[in-house]
C-alpha cells in the first residue's frame, strides 16, 4: 500500500496487527513508528517492545505469543530481509491476538515475494517509497504547515529548482533543516538566503549554484563555486554528477522543444515543475545541441579517467571554461 494510504490506516479504530514495512526509505519508516507507537504506547514506554536479531520461525512465534507484563498490548519488531519459514508465516498472521502486534522491517521492497504478499492478506504492507523530486512541492507544503513558515517567492523557486535535479530527495536532511529553520528564522517568511545558508551542508544542494552557473555561461563565478566545492571536500563524482544531471537536462529541454513541444508539454514530459523548465529552457538557449552533447560525453570521459587514476588534477577546470565558452 501507498505510504500517504497507509497512514490513515492508522487512525481507524481497528489497527491491523501485522505490518511489514518494506523498502529503504528510513525516514518514512520512523514517521510510520512515531505515529504507530502514539496509538500503542502512550505511555511511551518503548522498552516494552521486544526486538528480534535473526530469529528462527520458533523464536518468531513464541515472541507473539508471549504476554507483555508492562503494556497491555504485545509489540514485536524485527528486521529482516526473508521469513525463515514462508509456509509457517500465513498461519502465524492469521491467528495473532487482538492484543498482539508484529511488525516486520525490510530494506527490499518487492511485492512479488511471498513476504509482502502475506503481510498484504493478513495485515498490511507499507511502500516506503520517497517522494521523485518532481513531487517535492508536496512535501515541502505539508512540512511548512508543520512549522507555521512560508516560502518567500525567490526562496521557493531556488529550493524547488535545486531538488529537480536531484536523483531522489533526502527527506531526512530536509526534514531536520527544515526543523532548524522553524527555531532560527524569525517571522513566518524564509527568504533565499535563509535557505541558501542553512541548506548549504548537503553538497547536491551547494553544488547546485555551481551547475548554476555553468548553465548561464558565468566562468567567473563558477570557477569560484567550484574552488568552494573542492575546498570543502566534495569529492568530485558528486560535482561530476551534479553537473551531469544539469547539462541533461538542459539537452533534454532544448531537444523537446526543437520538437515543437511547448514548455507545458516538456514538463510533463521530464517529470520537472514547469517554471522550473521554463527556466532551463532559457538557459538552454546559450547552448547548441551539439554543444550539450558533447559535454555530457566529455563528463563521463572525465568521471572514467577519474575513476581510473588518468585524469588530470585541472580536469573539471578546463571542462568548466570550455562549457562557459559562449557560442
Amino acid at each position: 500500500m501507498q505510504y500517504e494510504a497507509s497512514l490513515k490506516k492508522l487512525s481507524e479504530k481497528k489497527l491491523p496487527n501485522a505490518i511489514l514495512l518494506a523498502g529503504e526509505e528510513d525516514y518514512l519508516a520512523e514517521r510510520f513508528l512515531d505515529r504507530l507507537f502514539s496509538r500503542l504506547l502512550p505511555s511511551g514506554n518503548h522498552s516494552a517492545i521486544a526486538k528480534l536479531s535473526s530469529p528462527s520461525f520458533s523464536e518468531l512465534a513464541a515472541a507473539c505469543k508471549a504476554i507483555s507484563f508492562f503494556e497491555p498490548q504485545n509489540i514485536v519488531m524485527l528486521r529482516q530481509e526473508k521469513c525463515p519459514n514462508d509456509k509457517k508465516l500465513p498461519p502465524l498472521l492469521e491467528s495473532l491476538d487482538e492484543n498482539t502486534f508484529l511488525i516486520w522491517r525490510t530494506p527490499k521492497l518487492d511485492k512479488r515475494q511471498s513476504l509482502y504478499k502475506n503481510f498484504n492478506k493478513y495485515g498490511l504492507a507499507v511502500d516506503l517509497i520517497a517522494p521523485r523530486p518532481y513531487q517535492a512541492g508536496a512535501w515541502i507544503a505539508q512540512k511548512l504547515r508543520e512549522i507555521k513558515k512560508d516560502l518567500s517567492p525567490a526562496a521557493r523557486e531556488y529550493l524547488l529548482t535545486a531538488l529537480s535535479q536531484l536523483p531522489e530527495l533526502p527527506l531526512g536532511f530536509l526534514e531536520q533543516e527544515f526543523e532548524k529553520l522553524r527555531f532560527f528564522v524569525d517571522g513566518p517568511k524564509i527568504s533565499r538566503a535563509d535557505l541558501i545558508a542553512s541548506f548549504s551542508s548537503l553538497p547536491e544542494i551547494s553544488g547546485f549554484a555551481y551547475a548554476e552557473a555553468v548553465a548561464a555561461k558565468d566562468a567567473p563565478a563558477a570557477l569560484k563555486l567550484l574552488e568552494r566545492q573542492r575546498q570543502e571536500g566534495v569529492k568530485v563524482p558528486l560535482i561530476v554528477g551534479i553537473l551531469n544531471r544539469q547539462l541533461h537536462s538542459l539537452w533534454q529541454i532544448k531537444a523537446l522543444a526543437a520538437d515543437g513541444l511547448d514548455n507545458g508539454a516538456i514538463a510533463q514530459k521530464v517529470k520537472l515543475p514547469p517554471f522550473v523548465v521554463q527556466k532551463l529552457a532559457q538557459k538552454a538557449r546559450l547552448f547548441s545541441l551539439g554543444e550539450l552533447y558533447e559535454g555530457i560525453i566529455d563528463l563521463s570521459e572525465a568521471d572514467y579517467a577519474f575513476k581510473t587514476g588518468k585524469a588530470s588534477p585541472f580536469f573539471l577546470e578546463t571542462l568548466t571554461i570550455k562549457l562557459c565558452r559562449r557560442l
